[in-house]
């Protein structure tokens, strides 16, 4: 049969569990071998070849679905392939719609102990360590003393992944390069503890042991097929260097509460060379909500839903591909923070269409602060929200790319009437804000107002730019810049220019400026810090009409026409914004230099 499909939906009570009990099959084939909903929930059985397309006709799958012995479904399926090609397709035990619910493997093996071709055996559930009746039914040449779990001898595969729980022996292959699981046990179910690798860097049977097989450890350069849920954080081990052993790489963890598994697909550059890191060349999450703490470089991660949270550890050191930290991430929005704790941000970092980051609330409610992005390397590259950029930004190092936000740059709260909150003193109770511990030599650029405090402790000579829009709940002229700007030393180069005010002395934020050169721009008033010695011709505000106002209306313009960051095609609208930032200039006591 191909695509063999149950829907079992009719009602339950405590006495009637609607099971489909056990389904048996001798020749499944396709890359849906089997769909079955029972009592609303959604399984399948799926054979994926790794470069997509269609499975070969060539593979065969006997198999029982038992759901009638245990609470939780389990499957023993045994694989015929009469032209095998070396990990080709990936055998996928999904739940589509649940995360609690497990879909369990007692026995993968194949017929007459030949190669199967399996690259990837995934599952959203526990591996076993023993088959039911009903399998054994079908599968007469076992017995009750058979194993259970991954018995497919002759074969090298890429990995074993399973969301629950994985039994220590029960992997019997000739060639792996990863696991993953949510938790090891020993074959008698007690949890084990783990270190930042599964064996050892020097002797093989360490890892052997743990297996229950002694299969050649192979580097881990073929994609990852990972399941995870709510329920549990699942641990990727890979032989991602040249010890002998399995390195932690991430642990992924599923942050939204929406009772749907996540799959990632996790493609690696190992190592060959001791003194070089490995790196995550790709990182794809297919759900919501995922969220990732990796000890090795991620190149790039993307996502179909909304990201949590991400972490990197990986060393600043030499990397496989050049570059260590974080480079490019793309997802609808981020809720969660961002943290390169040894390294960089060297990509592109981008919302589609919503927030990057969230507020964050005490126990009772209070809003104690936001999410924060956060790298101890410098910035090179860039933060694109489209939508706003709620999180606090900080690098302990340089910043020479661009961090950018539709909406926002930090965020104003407001009461339970929609009412601007503020203190006793009437300033504005604001969050967020960029802080730049090394040199600025890049773009800060909002369509909207700038809320949180931005601090340069090294030189500028980069460039802020708010277009500012009007703030419900207050004066037609607060919005802009309204947090404080500090600058160590503002060099002849920079600029910070607003649509609006710069400082907002309601708020009591100011203009703070070391060895002032640059110039300073805005429609609105400019609140200085007292004493402050910039020159009066670098300084403009309240600017109403003329060369000037046509110079700073014509950075977030093309044509006179608005400009969003897509405007005419992916980020075009953007560049346009740049190149008018980095173009404005002082000639003749007066702005100039942009593009209309």
């Amino acid at each position: 049969i191909s695509n063999w499909r149950i829907i079992f939906n009719r009602s339950c009570s405590i006495t009637n569990r609607c099971d489909v009990h056990v389904i048996t099959v001798l020749a499944g084939s396709g890359n849906k071998v089997l769909q079955v909903i029972e009592g609303g929930i959604e399984r399948q059985i799926q054979a994926v070849p790794v470069g997509g397309g269609q499975l070969p006709a060539t593979v065969h799958f006997a198999f029982v679905y038992d759901s009638q012995t245990a609470v939780d479904p389990q499957l023993a399926i045994r694989v015929s392939n009469s032209a095998p090609v070396v990990r080709s397709y990936n055998l996928i035990l999904a739940v589509l719609n649940s995360s609690t619910a497990k879909f369990n493997l007692s026995r993968a093996d194949s017929y007459l102990g030949g190669k199967t071709g399996i690259s990837n055996l995934a599952l959203q559930g526990d591996l076993l360590m023993k088959l039911t009746a009903p399998e054994l039914q079908l599968f007469t040449d076992l017995t009750t003393t058979s194993k259970g779990g991954v018995v497919l001898p002759v074969d090298s595969i890429t990995g074993v992944e399973v969301s629950g729980k994985l039994p220590i022996g029960f992997i019997n292959v000739a060639g792996i390069e990863g696991l993953a699981f949510a938790i090891l046990t020993t074959a008698l179910n007690v949890p084990v503890t783990l270190n930042n690798s599964l064996g050892s860097s020097g002797n093989p049977q360490v890892l052997w042991n743990l297996l229950g097989s002694k299969p050649v450890v192979n580097y881990a350069n073929d994609a990852f097929v990972l399941p995870f849920s709510e329920t549990h954080s699942v641990v990727f081990y890979a032989h991602d260097n040249t010890s002998l052993d399995l390195e932690l790489v991430m642990t992924l963890t599923d942050k939204t509460a929406d009772n749907r598994p996540i799959i990632a697909y996790v493609k690696l550059t190992p190592s060959t060379v001791s003194n070089i890191n490995p790196l995550v060349q790709s990182l794809i999450f297919t759900g919501t909500g995922a969220a990732v703490n990796s000890r090795v470089s991620i190149a790039n991660l993307s996502t179909d839903g909304v990201l949590g949270d991400i972490t990197v550890s990986a060393s600043g050191g030499s990397t496989m591909g050049g570059y260590a930290g974080l480079g490019n991430v793309t997802a609808a929005s981020i809720f969660g923070g961002i943290t390169v704790s040894s390294a960089g941000i060297y990509g592109i970092v981008q919302t589609t269409n919503g927030d990057l980051g969230a507020l964050v609330y005490a126990l009772n409610g209070t809003v104690t602060g936001v999410t924060s992005i956060f790298a101890q390397g410098a910035i090179s590259g860039q933060i694109i929200v489209r939508g706003n950029l709620i999180s606090t930004v900080k690098t302990n190092s340089a910043f020479s790319g661009v961090i950018a936000a539709q909406g926002d740059i930090g965020v104003m709260l407001r009461n339970g009437g929609g009412a601007p909150l503020v203190s006793n003193t009437g300033a504005l109770m604001r969050f967020g804000g960029i802080t730049i511990s090394g040199a600025d030599s890049g773009k800060i650029i909002t369509l909207g107002n700038i809320f949180g405090n931005v601090a340069i402790n090294g030189a500028m000579t980069g460039r802020v730019a708010a277009q500012g829009q009007a703030i419900a709940g207050l004066a037609a002229t607060r919005f802009g810049i309204l947090g404080s700007v500090t600058v160590n030393s503002f060099a002849a180069s920079a600029a910070i220019i607003s649509g609006g005010m710069i400082g907002d002395a309601a708020s009591q934020t100011v203009v703070t400026l070391g060895s002032p050169k640059g110039f300073l721009a805005a429609k609105g008033n400019i609140n200085l810090k007292a004493g402050s010695t910039i020159a009066l011709a670098n300084v403009f505000k309240n600017v109403s009409g003329g060369a000037n106002l046509a110079a700073i209306d014509s950075i977030f313009t093309n044509g006179s026409s608005p400009l969003a960051f897509d405007t005419g095609g992916s980020l075009v609208g953007l560049g346009l914004i740049k190149t008018d930032l980095g173009n404005i200039t002082i000639s003749g006591g007066a702005l100039t230099g942009t593009t209309p």
